[in-house]
């Protein structure tokens, strides 16, 4: 087996687990009756962690060999402490085990997504064909969640999704790398080196307020409908149909789209997530609100189609990983804030979060028009290339 195919299978066994745990954190920390303070501190927490976890693997990260190693031990202490969750109800431990998990997922995602890209560059394949393969997983595993956590409980669930990411490092051990730099990274590359690129600077305001105001959304949606009586097996289906709508538009747009139009595909993108959170301020009836929240699978299926495409042309590719890092640094300042004042907000009104949420996910989609695309060869990723090629 290639190792295109093994990280094919690696991010279906991996999302897998991903969404039994992760897409239903939020409501199982609901359902432990804390207080705003408490749920928002667990909330922030995660963000927060992350930030220092794509930190320390920035520092440490270097050549292919050395990414695959840390990925290898990080996903396996994160499916360790994942299980512990289901045996602890105060909020202390749960705390504890958040910050380590947290820690541990952040910094996992930011070197795969620097990894699967040079494997699809080796194999002179589209990025998005992998990804896509954690989306479908998402979707399987987002759907039936609810329904195993109706008829069992969180404890089983959870040491599931544990036992699933464990299956997902078996693809890590084979994949082969090179000990010599592979597609490296320069060692004197630092992260203050990447802000003298100014539309980097604009990428990151765009991905900060758009994606933050959608992950905040999630979480504040979450919260909302529970409030309203839906139950997890109702909002696991809820979820599912938006990873659905997210793996149609993924294939859609990396098929169909040429490289000239992936900043409109990201504007249009930016515009679904306001729109949704608009609509979100408007009381209306949970078959209405669970319908509008499609409009997250249809926004990030696009975006995720050509977002690692578009970013790649914008930096040089020594610059990859850390501008990546970087990216997911930010992103979770701004997680963390608004999760943290989110559930105080929105136990005053639900209508004003979302509101603000969509004054964000504006600004975002102003600051993206201000990006600006490298035509120069050596500032970009054959990713690029490479998809054209697909395409043609």
């Amino acid at each position: 087996m290639k190792d295109y195919s093994k990280f094919q299978f690696l991010h279906f066994f991996r999302y897998l687990g991903d969404a039994l745990f992760y897409a239903f954190l939020t409501i199982y920390f609901k359902s432990l009756n804390f207080s705003d303070l408490e749920l928002g501190t667990l909330l922030a927490v995660i963000p927060l962690t992350a930030i220092i976890g794509s930190l320390v693997l920035s520092k440490l990260s270097g050549n292919q060999h050395r990414n695959i190693i840390m990925l290898k031990v990080v996903n396996v202490v994160e499916a360790i402490f994942m299980i512990f969750f289901g045996f602890f109800t105060s909020f202390v431990p749960i705390l504890i085990f958040d910050i380590i998990v947290a820690f541990c997922n952040k910094a996992y995602y930011s070197l795969l997504e620097s990894i699967a890209i040079d494997v699809s560059k080796s194999a002179n394949k589209n990025y998005s064909n992998i990804r896509i393969f954690g989306s479908i997983a998402y979707l399987i595993s987002s759907f039936f969640g609810g329904y195993l956590i109706e008829f069992f409980n969180y404890k089983y669930v959870f040491i599931i999704a544990s036992c699933l990411y464990l299956i997902s490092n078996l693809f890590i051990l084979f994949i082969k790398s090179d000990k010599k730099d592979n597609v490296i990274e320069k060692d004197s590359v630092k992260i203050v080196d990447i802000f003298k690129n100014k539309s980097f600077c604009f990428y990151l305001l765009f991905y900060v307020f758009a994606l933050g105001a959608s992950n905040v959304s999630d979480n504040i949606f979450a919260l909302y409908v529970s409030d309203l009586g839906m139950n997890q097996a109702n909002y696991g289906m809820v979820f599912s149909m938006e990873v659905l709508f997210e793996i149609i538009c993924m294939f859609i747009v990396s098929k169909v789209i040429k490289k000239d139009k992936y900043k409109l595909v990201l504007i249009c993108s930016a515009i679904l997530i306001c729109l949704r959170n608009i609509l979100f301020a408007i009381p209306m009836p949970l078959i209405a609100l669970a319908i509008i929240a499609s409009l997250r699978g249809i926004a990030w299926g696009s975006m995720l189609a050509v977002h690692l495409n578009y970013f790649s042309s914008i930096v040089k590719k020594e610059y990859l990983t850390k501008s990546i890092f970087a990216l997911n640094i930010f992103l979770q300042i701004f997680n963390a804030l608004f999760n943290q004042f989110g559930p105080k907000i929105s136990s005053y009104s639900y209508s004003l979060m979302f509101s603000l949420l969509a004054l964000f996910s504006i600004i975002g989609l102003i600051m993206l028009i201000f990006v600006k695309q490298s035509n120069l060869d050596t500032n970009c990723d054959k990713l690029i290339t490479e998809q054209n090629n697909l395409e043609e």
